[in-house]
């Protein structure tokens, strides 16, 4: 199929919101426009947790082992918009989309009372919160 054809019916499929090509310079153009939404999700997130003098985290820059994982139920995680991303035996830190919660500050105490931890609670983006859910795939159902 000549590219000018190929060029055509990426455009149709994007305008469509369909997938595109990724080799396309659609493909290219919605991949880095993406990004960019992306990172301003993350500017915002990290602009808010300033405002509310607690931390932030950008969960892809940072590994979320599936003991700290385990921590918190799947359901409740979903739940709360909060996953534990940090354990190591003497500290936990939660990542939440709204980490003044009373229920998500109620988690971490329940953590930090049956673990024997201290705790912190970080504000992530609903972009890192995606990303930290899908992790739960991985962890073993009992």
């Amino acid at each position: 199929m000549p590219d000018d054809i190929q060029s055509i019916e990426n455009l149709i499929k994007a305008s469509k919101g369909g997938k595109v090509d990724d080799e396309s310079v659609q493909g290219k153009f919605q991949k880095k426009q993406q990004e960019i939404k992306i990172k301003e999700m993350e500017k915002q997130a990290k602009s808010k947790s300033d405002d509310l003098g607690v931390p932030y985290i950008d969960l892809f820059s940072f590994p979320i082992s599936s003991e700290a994982l385990a921590l918190v139920p799947e359901d409740d995680a979903k739940r709360l918009s909060a996953v534990n991303f940090y354990y190591d035996g003497n500290n936990v830190k939660l990542a939440a989309i709204d980490p003044k919660n009373k229920e998500v500050l109620d988690l971490l105490r329940s953590i930090e009372d049956k673990y024997h931890v201290k705790g912190v609670v970080y504000l992530i983006s609903s972009h890192s919160l995606k990303y930290a859910l899908k992790a739960y795939a991985g962890l073993p159902k009992i």
